[in-house]
């Protein structure tokens, strides 16, 4: 698979503080990836630096197989399009208004205002952009950036301060622009139960390197399953487990979580069978959150 985005021992430090002390990535064409870590681990500065916003003390990056290095770097930016920290609008003009702004400045196509504004659903009318919800702000943003066609976007925290409405909104929006204009997507995100509705790969950012970069299909046969089983008789229960050499770990007298697929109606008539009653029966399993806890990061 192409990648659009490769990022090679890329570091960055501050003064004397290394933020980011060697990071490999690869974000590849068509993909939403979710960046995560927690906050000052250097997901923005990441995005900062293949914009352009800041310099690499180390390391190099390429966009569209074109190195960071190369004096046609700022061609291959002109592909791309971001919102970082929050997105610049003009508050005493209608979203119209801020569209037809954004056109003269790029030399964007001023015809697909009005279908821009009919896509994400904001007023066509000379509502002041003051008044819009944080939902509203946030799209007009995106379509902001939009105006250019750009074959990447990148997103910080998209859905930050956004009630749960909006957080939809615009999570329905990143598919859609991905499922139907090819558009690939670097997100920066907190809110990993929302990042893992719609990512596809992902990169887990930790102490100044990225801990894991794995496809939403890979960490899905990863991600552990786990059944909670109370039950009459312990002894019974357990040795059953171990015939079917099954992971497991007594957590109560009459307690058992077994970790990987069971099938439970099986387990259930099989345990009958043995005289061992199973009192409740439930399924858990690993979340995007843990498994990144797990792998030595943190979420705040």
């Amino acid at each position: 698979m192409e990648n659009i985005i490769e990022i090679q021992h890329l570091k960055k430090a501050y003064n004397k503080h290394e933020v980011l002390k060697d990071v490999n990535m690869h974000v590849p064409k068509g993909a939403i990836y979710g960046l995560v870590g927690k906050n000052g681990v250097g997901k923005t500065t990441i995005m900062r630096i293949l914009m352009g916003l800041s310099f690499p003390s180390g390391g190099n990056f390429a966009l569209f197989k074109i190195k960071n290095t190369d004096k046609n770097i700022g061609e291959a930016r002109k592909r791309m399009t971001a919102i970082i920290e929050s997105p610049n609008l003009f508050y005493s003009l209608a979203a119209k208004e801020n569209l037809e702004f954004i056109c003269k400045l790029t030399g964007g196509d001023a015809v697909s205002i009005n279908e821009l504004l009919k896509k994400l659903q904001l007023p066509t009318s000379y509502q002041k952009v003051q008044h819009f919800s944080l939902g509203m702000k946030q799209k007009l943003g995106i379509a902001m950036s939009l105006v250019t066609c750009p074959d990447v976007f990148i997103l910080d925290e998209p859905t930050n301060g956004l009630d749960p409405e909006g957080i939809l909104n615009v999570r329905e929006l990143i598919l859609k622009l991905n499922k139907e204009y090819g558009i690939t997507f670097l997100i920066a995100s907190h809110h990993l139960d929302d990042l893992a509705k719609i990512a596809t790969h992902y990169g887990f950012l930790g102490n100044g390197i990225l801990l894991e970069e794995i496809s939403a299909q890979d960490l899905q046969k990863k991600l552990k399953a786990k059944t909670i089983l109370t039950v009459s008789n312990l002894n019974v229960a357990t040795i059953y487990l171990e015939k079917k050499k099954k992971s497991f770990e007594i957590i109560d007298t009459n307690k058992i979580v077994v970790y990987g697929a069971l099938n439970n109606l099986k387990t259930i008539k099989d345990l009958a069978k043995l005289k061992c009653e199973v009192i409740n029966i439930s399924n858990d399993g690993e979340t995007l959150e843990s498994y990144f806890l797990n792998l030595g990061g943190s979420h705040e």
